[in-house]
């Protein structure tokens, strides 16, 4: 009976942390433009053909492309934004690139589109769409300067979409099984997209890992919680509030099963402050963030503990218990002696070949975090970034690792705490890892131009966009300057990638424009030719 009223308990819970994950995953989905019912594929800035970087024109026409990955095709979104108020229309144009003839065509009126926003053109669905090539246009009906629209490049310019409807998946069967398998598809090609839905589901891969542990000793949970805690720490490079609920909740339950005394949370408080101290020396942002987070999380576990003691009865578990225990890791038992013989030869194994895996972990994780930051170097230096990206990143990291791989063999002869050696050099290697990766990143936070469009005029009066990072938005505009020259009032749209000025022969001439946000240093100097002659 008592077996029952458990198992039923675990099953409630557990469903209910699902179906907050799924809830979450849904809204999550819609909120990245990407769609819980949809199939997505993001479009590259080289597939899309753009006339002018300004307002579109009457006759002007967006010439897109794309390789469709799914079946079912419905429909294209565009991201456009207006500087006033619209009254442009765009026709539509769609067709399958070995063929001669459109095969959908629809006007559209601008005005009910949305600034820096994906708008919507939808077209009957193409059952077949899969491995097949499609072109597309958007021609501007009557556009003008001061009512059109423009395409908005700071972000996804498009997105092809294969839409499908709840009730269209649950009848018919093909389509569900279609969809679930291209779904997870479509959501592990993205990079960083399965885990953050990963995440989600964390509180209850935590909640079943809780009881499926109950045969382990205090020292296995404790173990978990700290190492999610560190990897979270130092590899998981953004933040995840489910993934603290995630932590919170299970270090709560182990707390109160093995009833731990007020005091063995507070001494893991402040080993996370003194970390905290650390990582700031080293200025570490979002570490240091992450670090006074989990400090604070097991100070509230210290205090809901007091709470508990008012209560409760039984003895609780001392923290000089706890750390004594703690530290005889090859002598672990499990909680019930029936699984002493089967956990501890694969704990005896893994103890032996902690070194290489962690060596081997530290590697993988290093190249992954590296690679990711190719992408980076790319955006601020398009024509250089493989040599900024090799010189101020990865070699000072592959000598980094190679002085750690040494220093642990090095060490390992001089001493016998293999594991206290092994936590020490990772430690530092992450710190020092992040210091190099933060001053190799540092031109993030600078304003840099990368190009500007057109970068040659003969026109009088022409409108010139240029491009960069960090230029800041509206209201944090600030000047646009040519050989020292502002332009004034002739800078007519101000976003934190994108700048767009129009000439004046008044004041412009040939020479270096340089951006100059408000609060921020001045960017780089391109250089931009005025040809215009009265």
């Amino acid at each position: 009976m008592k077996f029952n009223f458990i198992f039923k308990n675990i099953f409630v819970v557990s469903a209910l942390f699902f179906f907050t994950g799924i809830v979450s995953t849904v809204y999550f989905l819609e909120k990245e433009d990407n769609g819980f019912l949809s199939l997505y594929l993001k479009g590259k800035p080289e597939q899309l053909v753009i006339p002018r970087d300004s307002e579109l024109l009457q006759g002007d026409i967006v010439k897109g492309s794309f390789l469709s990955k799914y079946n079912y095709l419905n429909s294209i979104h565009v991201r456009f934004y207006r500087l006033y108020p619209s009254s442009d229309k765009l026709i539509f144009r769609l067709k399958q690139e070995s063929y001669d003839g459109w095969i959908y065509q629809k006007t559209f009126d601008t005005k009910d589109f949305s600034s820096h926003e994906l708008n919507s053109f939808n077209f009957p669905t193409l059952a077949f769409s899969k491995n097949k090539n499609f072109q597309f246009e958007l021609e501007s009906v009557s556009g003008s300067t001061g009512s059109g629209i423009i395409v908005d490049q700071a972000k996804t310019t498009f997105i092809v979409k294969s839409e499908f409807s709840g009730l269209s998946l649950l009848q018919n069967r093909k389509h569900l099984q279609y969809f679930i398998a291209s779904k997870i598809d479509n959501l592990l090609s993205e990079s960083g997209m399965g885990l953050k839905i990963l995440f989600f589901f964390l509180p209850l891969i935590l909640f079943i890992s809780y009881h499926l542990l109950s045969e382990f000793d205090y020292r296995y949970y404790v173990g978990l919680t700290l190492g999610l805690c560190l990897l979270d720490i130092f590899v998981i490079q953004e933040s995840y509030d489910f993934f603290l609920l995630a932590i919170f909740l299970f270090w709560s339950m182990t707390a109160y099963r093995f009833r731990f005394e007020s005091r063995i949370n507070a001494a893991i408080a402040s080993v996370f402050f003194i970390l905290t101290i650390g990582l700031t020396f080293w200025d570490l942002t979002i570490p240091t963030e992450k670090s006074i987070v989990y400090g604070f999380i097991f100070l509230v576990s210290a205090l809901t503990t007091l709470f508990r003691r008012s209560y409760s009865v039984g003895e609780e578990m001392q923290i000089t218990s706890f750390f004594q225990n703690f530290a005889k890791v090859k002598k672990l038992p499990t909680h019930k002696p029936i699984s002493t013989v089967r956990y501890k030869k694969f704990l005896n194994l893994f103890i032996k070949s902690l070194p290489q895996i962690s060596i081997l972990v530290i590697l993988i994780l290093s190249i992954t975090r590296i690679i990711d930051k190719i992408d980076v170097f790319k955006a601020f230096y398009p024509s250089d970034y493989l040599r900024i990206f090799v010189n101020t990143l990865l070699l000072p990291e592959i000598l980094l690792f190679i002085l750690f791989v040494a220093g642990y063999f090095y060490l390992n002869k001089l001493s016998q705490r293999k594991i206290a050696i092994l936590f020490i050099l990772v430690s530092l290697f992450y710190l020092f890892s992040g210091s190099i990766m933060r001053k190799s990143l540092d031109f993030e936070n600078k304003s840099r131009i990368t190009h500007i469009s057109p970068n040659e005029t003969n026109e009088a009066w022409a409108d010139v966009s240029v491009y960069g990072k960090n230029f800041r938005g509206k209201p944090f505009v600030g000047k646009i300057l040519i050989d020292g020259v502002e332009q004034g009032v002739y800078v007519i749209d101000w976003s934190d990638e994108r700048v767009i000025f129009r000439t004046s022969p008044e004041i412009t001439k040939s020479g270096l424009v340089q951006v100059v946000p408000m609060d921020r240093p001045p960017s780089n100097k391109v250089l931009f030719k005025y040809n215009f002659k009265w």
